[in-house]
């Protein structure tokens, strides 16, 4: 009996054994993580800009309407990191390729309610197919160049409201339809590059968006090497207008803008270990790619401009050209950031100075230097959990001329 019980022991262990065996290649070929971030916090902000009486012509001279002073003191979310939930995979095909997937889903954490225009998966919508040899191909929503690597080299990660290299720079954002190249690391260096046949879904609805000249396009390009201490990055856009816009052309006619819309962006740090220092610069041309606004912006039907500005003030006025993928023909912008991040046990500090000129007043009305000074603070009370502070004094915002924004602010950022 003993021995028939060996056997019998033996080709269970055995069947147990292969099972196992079975389970763990199955769990090595593939791979679902769920995810997600929650910040919020309290903070106050307060805004400051000039305002004009509305003028019977655009000939007509602007006239003093005193100057708007508003603050707010509440609940703040999103700072740190963005609220987000997500969800992405990995399957292997063998032979080092693979499938893979991201969806990802920013809201805000204060109401609920969903962010980047209501959409489902707003920060990250895309599939994949890849190897590790030649690398990877994703289609769907997902972010550009600067999205993929500004926030490396900027000590506040492209965070912290308006404290992030973002605000000046304006070249990082996410774009719908996009089929996107990502090489593998070489020797240190990461290429990607992409195209969206239709860059935000929102823009163009009904019958005349079937049309591919009547969708705006991006290319984009982005370059990342990294070696020890050292990182630098740097990106390229282009945006192709549509063809059926209403309101871009510079004579107000319908029909495709005449402005071409780039931007360029480079910039680097280096880790001293007791320190990081950090710089950047970039060129925009042609309007604008990506926006943050302060809690209020100096754009409404009490705000006046010269005629010839783009910009809005009462209801005669042009209307401001500021947002994402923005278009003012023959607007050009040159911004600088430099930042320090001194990081000790569990903590951080962090700096920077922005600024950012124009050569006109085409994007919004305003052509004054626009500049960002920010500091920060991080305590990690675990790899999940972090305490942030933070502050971040702004002068001509968006280029208009004397609008200032301060902005302080405290939370927590957990991730799981």
């Amino acid at each position: 009996m003993q021995k028939i019980w060996t056997k019998r022991a033996l080709g269970v262990a055995l069947a147990a054994a292969g099972l196992a065996g079975a389970a763990t290649a199955s769990a090595q070929e593939s791979a679902i993580t769920l995810y997600g971030i929650l910040d919020a916090g309290v903070g106050h902000e307060r805004v400051s800009f000039d305002t004009y009486a509305p003028r019977a012509n655009l000939n007509a001279p602007r006239v003093a309407n005193g100057r708007v002073h508003q603050s707010r003191t509440g609940a703040i979310g999103g700072v740190l990191s963005g609220s987000r939930f997500g969800m992405r995979g990995t399957h292997g095909l063998g032979n080092g390729s693979y499938a893979n997937f991201k969806l990802e889903s920013g809201f805000n954490t204060l109401n609920g309610q969903s962010g980047q225009g209501g959409r489902l998966f707003g920060r990250d919508a895309w599939v994949g197919l890849g190897n590790s040899s030649w690398g990877e191909l994703r289609v769907g929503r997902q972010g550009n160049g600067g999205d993929k690597y500004l926030g490396t080299i900027d000590p506040f990660g492209t965070a912290y409201g308006v404290s992030g290299v973002d605000t000046v720079m304006g070249v990082s954002v996410r774009g719908d339809n996009m089929v996107s190249y990502h090489t593998p690391n070489i020797n240190g260096f990461e290429i990607m590059t992409g195209y969206s046949f239709q860059v935000d879904d929102g823009m163009n609805e009904g019958d005349e968006a079937f049309a591919t000249a009547n969708s705006t396009r991006l290319f984009t390009a982005g370059l990342k090497y990294a070696s020890g201490p050292f990182t630098m990055v740097a990106t390229y856009d282009r945006l192709n207008p549509r063809n059926n816009a209403t309101n871009d052309r510079d004579d107000g006619r319908p029909g495709k803008a005449e402005a071409r819309l780039q931007a360029f962006m480079v910039g680097g740090v280096y880790d001293f270990e007791v320190f990081r220092l950090s710089a950047a610069y970039s060129n925009t041309r042609d309007g604008w790619l990506g926006t943050k606004n302060l809690g209020r912006m100096p754009f409404g039907s009490d705000v006046a401009f010269d005629p010839d500005s783009g910009g809005i003030g009462g209801m005669q006025e042009p209307k401001a050209r500021w947002g994402d993928f923005a278009l003012a023909n023959g607007f050009r912008s040159h911004a600088t950031m430099l930042g320090v991040a001194i990081p000790f046990g569990a903590n951080e500090v962090y700096g920077s100075w922005q600024r950012a000129t124009a050569n006109n007043k085409k994007l919004t009305g305003g052509d004054s230097t626009f500049s960002v000074y920010a500091l920060g603070y991080k305590h990690a009370l675990s790899k999940r959990t972090d305490l942030y502070a933070y502050g971040a004094y702004t002068t001509n915002y968006a280029f208009v001329d004397n609008a200032k924004g301060q902005s302080f602010g405290v939370g927590m950022r957990h991730a799981f």
